[in-house]
């Protein structure tokens, strides 16, 4: 094996190379081929979490509660929720990178952004465990949006709605 990559690397090269260049070279696609295994055996792995997710971030009509800390949405001036990240998606990159992190992402890249009305500024951090989270509480995200605490496009975003009826229809609540 170690004179046929030498007959090849020579003959790419279309010189004599002396044994040290060529063992250079073996040894790095050695370890390339290494590291894209390693790469390989965690594709179906979760990432690891560096740190531990305590608290609890509930959605209600009229409030949000945040560990302990309950926000009245009047005292809300604008809410923003940024949740693109879901426990399970892959996350992949190129393998020219040299990241050999696992590849399934733990949903925790996800921000809920509060302005008060006193001016205060919240940012929480959250792991979304399912695409269908937000879904399930469309109610509660159509009530912040009628009282203009969201914006209509992050509320298409979250409720995943994808065709113009449905754009048009939930667009139509805040003004009946």
């Amino acid at each position: 094996m170690f004179f046929g990559i030498l007959a090849l690397v020579s003959h790419l090269y279309k010189e004599q190379l002396d044994v040290f260049k060529v063992m250079l070279i073996i040894i790095a696609l050695l370890l390339y081929l290494i590291g894209s295994v390693l790469k390989l055996q965690g594709i179906n792995e979760f990432q690891q979490l560096k740190g531990v997710f305590t608290g609890k971030l509930i959605f209600e009509k009229e409030k949000i509660i945040v560990n302990d800390q309950i926000i009245l949405l009047n005292e809300i001036q604008f809410i923003t929720i940024e949740a693109f990240d879901c426990k399970g998606n892959g996350y992949f990159k190129y393998y020219l990178d040299f990241d050999y992190e696992n590849s399934l992402c733990q949903g925790i890249n996800n921000f809920l952004k509060i302005r008060l009305l006193n001016g205060e500024n919240l940012k929480i951090q959250f792991q979304r465990k399912k695409e269908s989270d937000f879904i399930a509480i469309q109610e509660i995200i159509t009530h912040y949006y009628i009282h203009g605490k969201i914006e209509y496009l992050n509320c298409v975003d979250l409720l995943s709605l994808n065709c113009k009826s449905q754009w048009e229809e939930f667009k139509k609540l805040k003004t009946t």
